[in-house]
């Protein structure tokens, strides 16, 4: 399994130039509340700028899948992560609209006790990946706040590490 890095938040072309010359394989732009917010003017005069080989994927909370297709198309993205609990029918709408060329990224908030709710998640054919995080009170992601890693191995993707 190879690693993929995806740097979040970017609120600049500096921001992410920068990414891009650490290796990042992707970069994220906030279309949610948030102090990293992004409008799609702002990050439509971004994209055409970064390398043909980065992605760039918007980031959406609780969006409607109209808002979701405006961004990729009016911003050039190449993929879409839903930062909340969308359901299948959502997934295979936004598929069908975007095409097996973009990339949709699923976030899981990974709770202790919650593994096999979670891994059910990962069955969403719709969803080329997941990335799994924490959330507090406050935030839904980008917290800093650390799960326990490895219950959370073992528990989502069994002893082997890779998708069950």
């Amino acid at each position: 399994m190879s690693l993929w890095v995806k740097i979040c938040g970017t609120t600049s072309l500096d921001d992410a130039r920068l990414a891009v010359e650490a290796g990042a394989d992707a970069v994220g732009f906030v279309f949610a509340a948030s102090p990293r917010r992004m409008t799609v003017d702002q990050v439509a005069a971004i994209v055409p700028r970064l390398p043909a080989t980065v992605e760039k994927i918007g980031v959406f909370v609780d969006a409607a899948l109209e808002e979701m297709a405006a961004a990729v198309e009016g911003c050039g993205l190449t993929g879409v992560q839903l930062h909340f609990a969308a359901a299948r029918e959502l997934t295979a709408r936004l598929r069908a609209q975007l095409g097996p060329g973009k990339r949709i990224l699923r976030v899981v908030h990974y709770r202790t006790g919650a593994a096999a709710e979670t891994a059910a998640l990962a069955l969403d054919t719709n969803v080329d990946a997941m990335l799994v995080d924490s959330r507090t009170a406050a935030a839904v992601g980008g917290t800093g706040v650390t799960f326990d890693w490895e219950e959370a191995r073992s528990g989502l993707f069994g002893k082997t590490g890779g998708r069950k």
